[in-house]
């Protein structure tokens, strides 16, 4: 990914580029860029956070993107710099994702003759970036996945493993939920300075996750509204999570405020060792 200059109208832009190869690893990431980048390309239209798509198609042997450029730094960067975020900062930035979520979630359009909704499919810090006036955008819908409106769920093998919620490692599900889970680590990233589940390699990491087991206690300083919020998106069963973005936003928001959450009135759930 390089920042160019568009010659013709001297702006700059994002210019995006994959190398093509007959490995199938390969072409499925291509397919996944020009899938991502059409529906970015409608998301544009529909909501001016998402940025704007220029081009895309081939040339020189590769497959290129070309998008609008937007002056900030990612999440992932400003975790680095700062370690951990205040818990307001953090809720605010969550709720911005919500809303931005919302935006994709409800998205329908007839794609390949069929009516579609999209889900970002990878979420995390390092894909949210964050302007000079704390304008937030989420980057990178290279594996945004469409899903047939008459269907919950579909199946995309791509993603970070760090971020995935039990059912897409376990059935490689990707549905609103999974960017909901996504959220949910990204928000326990931001107030603990580390992702709620850590182990030495892939496979334990993705075990630890299945086992729906709580993650380490949030620190001391995170409110307790903050805390059930966070305990409420990672609940291990799919069905005490929330259950849309517009849900867990207005959780977030209600913290925002000073007003009680619906997290709060819930008793969590006791975790079963089998």
């Amino acid at each position: 990914v390089y920042l160019a200059l568009d010659t013709d109208i001297h702006r700059p832009a994002v210019l995006k580029l994959i190398e093509h190869s007959h490995d199938d690893y390969t072409k499925l990431i291509i397919d996944a860029e020009r899938r991502g980048a059409a529906l970015q390309e409608q998301l544009h239209q529909l909501d001016r956070r998402i940025l704007q798509v220029y081009e895309y198609g081939e040339r020189d042997g590769c497959f290129y993107v070309a998008m609008e450029y937007c002056e900030g730094k990612t999440l992932a960067e400003i975790l680095q710099a700062e370690r951990r975020l205040e818990a307001r900062r953090a809720a605010r930035y969550a709720a911005e994702i919500c809303s931005q979520l919302r935006t994709l979630h409800s998205f329908v359009s007839d794609m390949n003759g069929r009516r579609t909704a999209v889900v970002h499919g990878d979420i995390k810090p390092s894909n949210i970036q964050i302007g000079a006036n704390d304008e937030l955008r989420l980057l990178d819908f290279g594996i945004a996945k469409v899903i047939t409106s008459t269907r919950n769920l579909t199946r995309h093998n791509l993603g970070s493993p760090t971020y995935c919620s039990p059912e897409r490692i376990s059935k490689s599900q990707v549905d609103p939920q999974s960017d909901l889970w996504a959220l949910g680590v990204t928000v326990y990233e931001m107030v603990a300075g580390s992702p709620p589940y850590q182990a030495q390699d892939t496979r334990k990491l993705e075990n630890l996750i299945q086992s729906c087991r709580p993650p380490r206690a949030l620190p001391p300083q995170c409110p307790a509204p903050l805390k059930a919020i966070v305990a409420k998106a990672l609940a291990g069963a799919i069905d005490r999570r929330y259950a849309s973005a517009e849900a867990f936003q207005t959780d977030l928001q209600a913290f925002l405020d000073n007003r009680p959450t619906v997290a709060e009135r819930e008793r969590p759930a006791p975790w079963h060792t089998n």
